[in-house]
């Protein structure tokens, strides 16, 4: 009797295990890949030349999409996900290079809509964290740029990562735009204790290069701006140390010799406020 217990025990673990695995994927492993590949690419990217950047941004979005549908599990969250992605940053990369934005600002509230919708029309269980991450990424861009938009969208984008972090509680792009969200917002939500957490859970979390980047840099600038100066420059230097992103690493010292952090030049850069003009003077 005790032996087909046992051998009944072992074989409900087996089976409940097995359908864990077994259960369906929300997108498939070209898209999963894709995202993470480009998270260490965007960093490189960040050093090119901007035109040039945008070109080769482009050119990866066409790619990526044109053998989509031969691989993808759901198609359109998958395509919402991507296009979102990429144009990102293009969008970061275009802002220098044009004088009127208007239609940058329109293509994002386009794919910021158009992932929103994907996000509310399939149930929890079908959504890829990066439905979430992007659906927050699309709308925390557009929304800076203005205070009414952020008033209206702020609550809206911290939901969209909380529910990234339910599926992925480590994903270090979900902590890094948590840890942002908290920096940016009313003390009440967190303020900067709130965000130090989120980081080193990015941190924690990192295993590509370029997450590293990205973790290292945000919580460098954080202990910046709580004049922790020396765990500001052992953070800097262990992004230095990836030997990528160097344009921007070399932007963030040279706002830290002249007294202020990057989130300080971002804040400007947006137009949120105007302690300092975009060359650092």
């Amino acid at each position: 009797m005790k032996r087909i217990s046992v051998f009944f025990l072992s074989f409900l673990f087996l089976f409940f295990t097995n359908n864990a695995f077994a259960q369906k994927a929300a997108i498939s492993d070209y898209t999963e890949n894709l995202v993470n590949d480009f998270i260490t690419e965007r960093v490189v990217l960040k050093s090119e030349d901007d035109f040039k950047a945008v070109s080769i941004i482009k050119k990866m979005m066409e790619d990526s999409i044109l053998h989509l549908k031969e691989n993808a599990i759901d198609y359109e969250q998958e395509k919402a996900i991507l296009e979102g992605m990429y144009f990102m940053e293009i969008y970061v990369h275009s802002l220098p290079l044009v004088s009127d934005t208007t239609q940058l600002v329109s293509e994002l509230k386009r794919l910021m809509d158009k992932i929103a919708s994907v996000v509310s029309a399939r149930d929890p269980k079908n959504l890829s964290k990066w439905s979430y991450i992007f659906a927050g990424d699309l709308t925390s861009f557009y929304m800076t740029r203005s205070l009414q938009a952020t008033l209206f969208y702020g609550l809206k984008v911290k939901d969209f990562y909380e529910k990234a972090l339910k599926i992925d509680n480590f994903c270090t792009d979900t902590n890094i735009s948590l840890g942002n969200w908290t920096f940016y917002a009313p003390i009440v939500f967190g303020g900067k204790s709130k965000s130090e957490e989120y980081f080193l859970k990015a941190i924690k979390g990192a295993v590509s290069d370029g997450e590293k980047f990205i973790a290292y840099e945000y919580i460098s600038q954080l202990y910046f701006e709580k004049k922790d100066y020396k765990k500001s420059s052992e953070y800097m230097a262990l992004a230095r140390s990836l030997k990528i992103g160097t344009k921007e690493l070399d932007l963030i010292e040279n706002c830290n010799k002249l007294g202020y952090s990057y989130y300080q030049y971002m804040r400007n850069a947006s137009g949120i406020d105007e302690e300092i003009n975009a060359q650092g003077k």
